[in-house]
């Protein structure tokens, strides 16, 4: 008989016995029928039963790997559902990543993108506690803002802990260095998660970059001796000094943020009380965005800032009495907002305050007597808003003040005789209140530094006096009133005037040919008086810097003068509903400038002028109810004006309305 040859000796008996039965296994002898046969059958079942084993090894340790890892994300869901907060990948280029029902916003390019960051359920918790032990301490909420899930203080935690763009961050480190950088990144994510909007420029925000690096963050030396500068708005502004041999003796210096300015960026939704976080911020520069809601209590307490501008964005609300606190504040554009309320008494402890651009909002009530305190102050503008009460006398002890702009509130009373000790002050609008002067307050004829005056829309009345002509003007707006008499000869004298407007009045006689003398002048307004009259005076010829000039709805007759040609700036030329007479100068043609030509509701006569067509910039000319024949020259309609009008008596191929009589 056979002797059986067992190829895998780790079976259990009895399948043994099983197989030497069946005779599998076995290597046939010399009796055995078709052992050759039976060779190969025991060979290939031996070998494919040893695969089965090694497969079944490799399936249990893969399920074994899955439970493992299976036990790994429950972990981390677990985690995640403790702190309030379900997360679907929270990367470098998002806002604190999905989370339901909360629209979330990523910036229109994306620098980074960093991976989530993984680890042990035990470590992560540890990373979640320390980091949430240590913002709680410091942050302006603690830890309750963090009890809303879909709050901006939320996700931007979630972020910290859980993003691989701050994988290099242990929270266990208290060195100061570390500790910084946790409270500013946490604090401008917060700024980031709270924005509702693409923002225009984004570089680096929110990946693995120093938040010095990020767009709109600067660090390094504070602005100690900071250059005044003038931007292209005309706000006043510091530039930034960065002294390196400083940094020696500050090893923070180089890493702290001192500058916010993320103007003119497409910001939308609420400022965050976390901005306070950047404790040694001193500028928070945020102007031209469409930010909402109120100013953050957190902000008052900003003692470092020295400037604040939120100028042209949508904030409301009411300006708290802790605004005192911000005594290092220089410089404070609230204006083209929506703040109502009374400014507050407590402004007057801003001794260092420059700039105050408080215009264009609904403040109401008194302007409060402590202003008079500010003696920095150069800007104090508050025009466009509903202030009440009179003018404080207070305001006449800021002797460096340079600009005092109230116009078109409710102000009532006179102008204080102590004004006359602002001998720096240069520019004075009182235009559009309601003051108890029926003429020109005396007290503004001995101020010999004006530049500006405003005194339009006031219900003045009497003549104009000559002694307006001893003040020192660029800019001179007695518009909208109700003054009477003749345009006073000396005014010719202002020759530094660059803005003349008288329009809106009774005024009468003649147009003095000294005006032609003012040749700085760039706006000359002397429309809707109704009763000036006489010819137009050659002499306007030589006012070669002139842009506008405006006298329709007048009695001016006479014909239009060819030196009209010579004032080769103009822009607008407004003489309709006048008396005018004649044929139009050719010289007209001249003005390369002009957009805007309103000769109508006259009587003059004879053609339009074919050099009109050299009027490239021509946009809008009214010619109609005058006397005028032929046709509208083709060069004319080769300009293609937006707006053309003739007589119906005029040919006009290129009109496209039928002629109304």
């Amino acid at each position: 008989s056979a002797t059986p040859l067992f190829l895998e000796d780790n079976f259990q008996d009895e399948e043994q016995e099983e197989d030497k039965n069946r005779g599998l296994f076995s290597i046939g002898s010399d009796s055995t029928k078709d052992s050759g046969k039976g060779m190969l059958d025991g060979t290939f079942y031996g070998i494919s039963r040893k695969r089965t084993f090694f497969m079944g090894c490799v399936v249990l340790l893969c399920i074994s790997l899955l439970l493992i890892a299976y036990g790994i994300l429950t972990g981390e869901q677990g985690d995640n559902k403790n702190s309030g907060v379900s997360v679907k990948g929270v990367g470098a280029g998002g806002k604190g990543g999905v989370i339901p029902n909360v629209k979330t916003f990523s910036p229109s390019s994306v620098p980074t993108s960093s991976p989530m960051l993984y680890m042990p359920p035990a470590e992560l918790g540890v990373r979640k506690d320390a980091m949430r032990l240590y913002l709680s301490s410091i942050s302006p909420d603690g830890a309750a803002a963090w009890d809303e899930v879909d709050s901006p203080q939320s996700r931007a935690l979630t972020w910290l802990i859980e993003d691989g763009a701050n994988a290099n961050i242990d929270p266990s480190d208290d060195s100061p260095a570390n500790l910084l950088n946790i409270r500013q990144r946490y604090a401008a994510a917060t700024f980031w998660m709270g924005s509702e909007s693409e923002w225009a420029k984004d570089t680096n925000w929110m990946s693995e970059a120093p938040v010095c690096e990020w767009h709109g963050m600067g660090c390094g030396e504070p602005l100690v001796n900071g250059d005044d500068f003038q931007d292209t708005e005309g706000r006043q502004r510091q530039r930034i000094r960065r002294i390196s041999e400083n940094s020696a003796s500050d090893p923070l210096l180089e890493s702290t943020i001192y500058v916010i300015d993320l103007s003119d960026n497409n910001l939308k939704g609420k400022l965050v009380p976390e901005i306070a976080l950047f404790d040694k911020l001193e500028v928070l520069r945020l102007y031209n965005n469409e930010l909402t809601d109120k100013i953050p209590l957190a902000i008052y307490s900003m003692s470092t800032l020295r400037e604040i501008d939120f100028d042209g964005n949508k904030l409301w609300g009411q300006l708290e009495p802790l605004m005192g606190n911000l005594v290092n504040l220089e410089f404070l554009y609230l204006s083209r907002n929506e703040f109502s309320g009374e400014i507050p008494a407590e402004i007057g402890s801003l001794v260092n305050l420059k700039r105050l651009w408080f215009q264009r909002n609904n403040f109401s009530g008194e302007i409060p007597w402590q202003i008079g305190q500010l003696s920095s102050l150069v800007d104090l503008i508050l025009d466009n808003n509903s202030l009440t009460g009179e003018l404080p006398r207070e305001i006449g002890d800021i002797l460096g003040l340079e600009r005092l702009i109230v116009s078109f509130n409710n102000l009532t009373g006179r102008v204080p005789g102590r004004f006359l000790n602002l001998e720096a002050l240069n520019v004075l609008m009182l235009d559009g209140n309601n003051f108890d002067h029926l003429t020109i307050p005396s007290v503004i004829y001995d101020m010999p530094s004006l530049k500006v005056l405003g005194l339009s829309f006031l219900n003045l009345r009497g003549e104009i006096g000559a002694d307006i002509s001893n003040l020192d003007l660029t800019d001179l707006f007695l518009n909208n009133n109700m003054f009477e008499g003749e345009i006073p000869a000396a005014i010719g004298t202002m020759t530094n005037l660059v803005r003349l407007h008288m329009d809106d009045n009774s005024l009468e006689g003649t147009i003095p040919t000294e005006l032609g003398d003012l040749v700085n002048l760039k706006e000359l307004k002397l429309h809707d008086n109704l009763d000036i009259t006489g010819p137009l005076p050659t002499e306007l010829g030589r006012l070669t810097s002139l842009e506008s000039l405006t006298l329709k709805n007048n009695r001016i007759d006479g014909q239009l003068p060819t030196e009209l040609g010579e004032l080769a700036n103009l822009v607008v030329l407004s003489l309709y509903e006048n008396s005018f007479e004649g044929p139009i100068p050719s010289e007209i043609g001249l003005l390369d400038k002009l957009e805007v030509l309103w000769l109508s509701e006259n009587e003059l006569n004879g053609i339009i002028p074919t050099e009109f067509g050299n009027m490239a910039s021509l946009d809008n000319f009214e010619v109609y109810n005058n006397e005028l024949s032929g046709d509208v020259p083709d060069s004319v309609c080769a300009l293609n004006p937006d707006v053309l009008i003739v007589d119906c008596e005029v040919t006009c191929s290129c009109c496209t309305s039928d002629c109304v009589q």
